[in-house]
This record gives C-alpha cells, sequence and structure tokens, in this order.
C-alpha cells in the first residue's frame, strides 16, 4: 500500500482485498480517523496486527488470508464500536485476549486457521449480540467455558480441530434458542453427547472424533431441521434407535466408525455394546 493513503482524510470506507498486494501496512493510514470499514483480506500483507485502537471508529475489520502474526493484543478489545473481528487463516499467535468481552457490539467473531493457544477466555458471556463465533483449526486447550451458554443470539458456532476437553452437556446449548450450527469435532470430549432438544432451528451438528460415550440422543436426531449429523469415530454405543427414521429432514448422516476412537478401547462393555444395531427403517 502507498503511505499516500494517509492523505485521504475524508475516507470511511477502504476495501482493498483480493489482490496480490504485499509488505506491511503504512502507519500513514491512522492517518483516515473516519474510518469504519477496512478490508485488507486476501493479499500477502505481513507483520504484526494494526493497533486497530488508533481508529476508534472502526466498525467492520476483515484482514483473513494474509501472513499477519504475533500476538492479538488486549487494546483491541477497546474499540467498543467494533462489529466484525475477522482475522482468520493467518499466523496469529497467543491467546485469545482476557478482555474480549469488552467488545459488546461485536456480532461476528472469526479466529481460524491460526495458532492460537490457551482457553476460551470466560468473558465472552459478555458478548451478548453475537451471532457467528468461529474459532476452528487452532490450538485451544481447556473446556469450553460455561459462560458461553449466555450467548443466546448465537447462530454459527465452530470450535473444531483445538485441544479442547471435558464435557459439552445440554445445558450449554439450552438458551442457545437460535443455534443453526454446532462443530464440536477433532477435540477431545468427552461424557454424553448434548440432546440439543431446544434448539429447534439447528442445522448441523458435527460431534465427530472425540471421546463422547452413550447413545445417541433421540432428541438430537429428531431435531425438524437437521440436515447434517455426524457423530463418527466417538466412544459411542452401536445401538442406534429406530426414532431416526421419524425424521425426513436428515440429508448427511455420518455414522462411521461410532466406538472407534483411539481412545475407546478401556471403555470396551462399559459405555456400548459391541454389536451394531441399526435400524432396519434406515435401509
Amino acid at each position: 500500500l502507498p503511505s499516500c493513503v494517509g492523505n485521504l482524510n475524508n475516507l470511511t470506507l477502504f476495501s482493498v482485498g483480493n489482490n496480490a498486494l504485499n509488505g506491511t501496512i503504512p502507519d500513514s493510514l491512522y492517518e483516515c480517523q473516519q474510518l469504519y470499514y477496512l478490508d485488507l483480506q486476501s493479499n500477502f500483507f505481513v507483520g504484526p496486527l494494526m493497533d486497530l485502537l488508533r481508529l476508534p471508529l472502526l466498525k467492520y475489520t476483515y484482514f483473513q488470508n494474509n501472513s499477519f502474526g504475533g500476538r492479538i493484543y488486549n487494546n483491541i478489545t477497546y474499540i467498543q464500536s467494533l462489529i466484525v473481528l475477522e482475522l482468520s487463516i493467518n499466523r496469529f499467535t497467543g491467546t485469545i485476549p482476557t478482555n474480549i468481552g469488552n467488545l459488546t457490539a461485536l456480532k461476528g467473531l472469526y479466529l481460524y486457521e491460526n495458532s492460537l493457544v490457551g482457553p476460551v477466555p470466560q468473558t465472552i458471556s459478555s458478548l451478548d449480540r453475537l451471532q457467528i463465533m468461529l474459532i476452528r483449526d487452532n490450538e485451544l486447550t481447556g473446556t469450553i467455558p460455561i459462560e458461553i451458554g449466555y450467548l443466546k443470539d448465537l447462530l454459527y458456532l465452530d470450535i473444531s480441530n483445538n485441544k479442547l476437553s471435558g464435557e459439552a452437556p445440554s445445558a450449554l446449548f439450552t438458551s442457545m434458542v437460535s443455534l443453526e450450527l454446532l462443530v464440536l469435532s477433532g477435540n477431545g470430549f468427552t461424557g454424553q453427547l448434548p440432546s440439543m432438544e431446544y434448539n429447534l432451528q439447528l442445522n448441523q451438528f458435527d460431534a465427530s472424533n472425540n471421546r463422547f460415550t452413550g447413545e445417541i440422543p433421540i432428541t438430537l436426531m429428531t431435531l425438524p431441521n437437521l440436515t447434517l449429523l455426524s457423530c463418527a469415530v466417538n466412544c459411542l454405543s452401536l445401538v442406534i434407535s429406530s426414532s431416526i427414521c421419524e425424521t425426513t429432514s436428515i440429508q448427511q448422516l455420518y455414522l462411521s466408525g461410532l466406538s472407534r476412537s483411539p481412545s475407546c478401547s478401556s471403555l470396551i462393555g462399559k459405555y456400548f455394546v459391541k454389536e451394531s444395531k441399526l435400524p432396519t427403517c434406515i435401509w
């Protein structure tokens, strides 16, 4: 980017996404104090994340698919006007800012495909307008904070392919009545699958490649709008209720390796039977 971009003092929207731009972002961009929309996505930019606090009117930021790196510092959480924070497919490291809950206007949080570590902050519960939270494909650890259940407006939640553990209890999702997508796959979750009985808008549910035990809940299999159900590669029972045939919405059903998770050998006989019993209505 040319440094003279800072001369555009009245600039409110700046979009240069999907080009072949490279290098670092010039400091002169901070001179554009009226900027509320900044789109740098899908280029070859490098360097640390901009000090977005120096652009106090920012609402929409799209930095995905570049080579930005380093930590995401806490000062970003003081931009209380921010509605979309899109930092996915970069090289960010460190933890998710502990004060992320300060972004009370945030509706979209996209941090997927980075190298973030540590827990999901409990303060995320303060993002009561959040609709989309995609933090998959990082190295996050710990359990799902119970406070995430306060996100009543959430539509899409994808925390797959991390190193999360513990249980995903049904109560965690009870208040998320508008939830359409829930992806828990590729972690180390244990306990029973969430029943999702209050999530009648749920369209896709993926809990594959974990250590869930017990049977697949009937309430989950018969959700009225569910088109994709994946419980593959877990430690689940091989007995599938015939209630699954009561739904007409499911288009994609993944039940391969229900008890084939590498961690299942010590659980055989305790949580499930070895004999597979698929309901005849499937055929």
